[in-house]
């Protein structure tokens, strides 16, 4: 018959080992697979590098979500305004928008996808959409490629 001490002072640190394997693999990972998949992360900064509508792919040279997915773009320290106000979209002329999609979070609700009005008018492919913030402030991002 098994000593059970003995197989519960060998178990205890297994599964330790083992959720912090899973823990680490949470925090590294995640990151990465929302930039890489397009999804938002909870919380404040949780917006991926890139996101998907409608076959085409548009991206945002500001945002990394601590994966360091900015650290090679063509922008380097001439990166464009992350959050753009209400006054910013009147001034460029894209003010009213619409939503058009959304993109998915993870864990909480999804974020709503918005572009200009006179872009859906025209029914052309969208050059620009913005994903809204809570604190009135929009988050650009550009068409990077698509069919």
């Amino acid at each position: 018959m098994p000593d059970h001490r003995k197989l519960f002072w060998f178990s205890v640190p297994a599964v330790a080992g083992l959720f912090m394997l899973l823990g680490l693999f949470w925090y590294l990972g995640l990151p990465w697979a929302s930039n890489a998949f397009g999804f938002a992360l909870p919380g404040s900064g949780g917006l991926p590098y890139h996101i998907f509508y409608s076959g085409h792919n548009y991206t945002n040279p500001v945002l990394c979500l601590r994966a360091g997915a900015c650290a090679n773009t063509p922008y380097g320290s001439q990166r464009p305004a992350f959050c753009w106000t209400m006054k910013d979209l009147q001034q460029r002329n894209v003010w009213p928008l619409v939503q058009v999609g959304s993109v998915p979070a993870l864990f909480a609700a999804s974020y709503p996808l918005l572009t200009s009005l006179a872009n859906v008018n025209r029914k052309l492919t969208i050059p620009l959409t913005f994903v809204p913030q809570d604190n009135g402030c929009f988050v650009l991002y550009a068409l990077a490629s698509g069919p």
